[in-house]
């Protein structure tokens, strides 16, 4: 797809392309446009700018869970029953079942910090949006009010969730995602920049997800399967190589 303004810049063109490869691409025309729109919208594209506010991104990529919750939440037995106190605990329930991977998760990043859904406990709550808290021990608090890098690392494992509830929608959704993020070590401290790393490696590997990452640090560089190396030309140039000669390229410069 591209897209761009007309030579007088009154209007957007947008034109849709497709084929086998990118050498042989054919302009779509009206009978075809419609299922290279499709493909395109199968693919989740997730951009995470840098020294975004974290916090912001986490409650933009839950939005989208309600719908799932509440999908899941009328398949069970205390919904169909219409038990009141069953059906918020059923809820509750189903909360900490859906963040259960990620609050792990960040527990080994961060120890002692989990995350947990916020959801409402009676019909006075029952207009919401999902939410979640990271725990520490007893106390739970809004993601906003943790530091910038913890905020990053739930961001991280909430983005992989987001992921996890699309795909399980069924076919014709969202079939894999490619995510966009610039310089994730921003406000990471030394230990949690290399867990985030390892875990954003581990993403990486999923078959349909594909991650891009920009960055100046070589923990980021290390775990990733190759490397484009920027330089001056004197304009910018970018030299695509593995891994380990971009980290003792970039070093010598």
């Amino acid at each position: 797809r591209t897209w761009g303004p007309s030579l007088d810049k009154t209007t957007i063109i947008d034109t849709y392309f497709f084929g086998n490869s990118l050498t042989s691409l054919v302009e779509a025309t009206t009978e075809y446009t419609a299922a290279v729109i499709a493909h395109i919208r199968a693919v989740r594209f997730v951009y995470v700018p840098n020294h975004a506010r974290p916090s912001e991104l986490i409650r933009r990529e839950l939005a989208p869970l309600r719908s799932n919750l509440v999908s899941r939440l009328r398949s069970t037995k205390a919904y169909k029953e219409s038990s009141v106190d069953e059906l918020f605990t059923e809820m509750t329930a189903m909360g900490h079942r859906m963040f259960g991977d990620v609050s792990k998760a960040v527990s080994r990043g961060l120890p002692g910090v989990g995350i947990e859904p916020d959801l409402p406990a009676d019909f006075a709550d029952l207009v919401f949006n999902v939410g979640v808290r990271a725990r520490t021990g007893d106390v739970a608090r809004a993601p906003e009010f943790e530091g910038s890098g913890a905020q990053s690392f739930l961001l991280l494992h909430v983005l992989n969730l987001a992921d996890r509830t699309y795909r399980g929608a069924g076919f014709g959704w969202i079939q894999a995602s490619v995510w966009a993020v610039e310089e994730p070590e921003s406000f990471l401290h030394a230990g949690l920049r290399v867990r985030f790393s390892e875990d954003l490696r581990a993403y990486a590997d999923d078959s349909i997800r594909q991650i891009f990452v920009t960055t100046h640090q070589d923990e980021f560089v290390r775990i990733s399967d190759f490397a484009w190396l920027a330089k001056k030309e004197p304009d910018t140039v970018l030299h695509r190589m593995a891994a380990r000669d971009a980290l003792v390229e970039s070093t010598k410069s």
